[in-house]
């Protein structure tokens, strides 16, 4: 390699020309290249989309939580019949519910079905009767 300014004869890894002084690598881009640029370019897009997308999600989490907390408490003061009566059936008191009284998802959901069962058990027995009181008249 030569030095651009005097043409004296350098080392590749020399940064000045040990002859004159000159900035060997003056003529060089000490910037990244556009390939460089893209990428990083492509990299911060990214980052921007990834961080708006958790954004939108921290947003909706925190409406759900706000809203789900507003049912909730509103079923607690209107006192639903339903939630009531799944609440009395599991024991658990409406007025003050501690930690020791957790409820499972499954004893839940056999509250419901027995509920379902009785009113369907219920129907039957009425449907029952009515025919019977129909085969009397006829």
């Amino acid at each position: 390699m030569y030095c651009p300014e005097c043409g004296a004869k350098v080392r590749r890894d020399e940064d000045i020309c040990p002859e004159c002084g000159a900035d060997l690598w003056a003529d060089e881009t000490s910037g990244p290249t556009e390939q460089e640029l893209l990428r990083m370019e492509a990299w911060v897009t990214k980052r921007k989309v990834q961080h708006r997308l958790l954004s939108l999600l921290g947003f909706l989490l925190g409406v759900m939580i706000f809203f789900g907390s507003i049912l909730f408490a509103a079923q607690k003061l209107a006192g639903s019949d339903k939630v009531s009566k799944i609440y009395k059936k599991l024991g658990i008191s409406t007025e003050e519910a501690g930690p020791e009284e957790t409820v499972s998802v499954e004893n839940a959901a056999g509250v419901v079905m027995e509920d379902q069962q009785a009113e369907n058990t219920e129907a039957r027995e009425t449907s029952t009767a009515a025919a019977k009181a129909k085969s009397k008249k006829g």
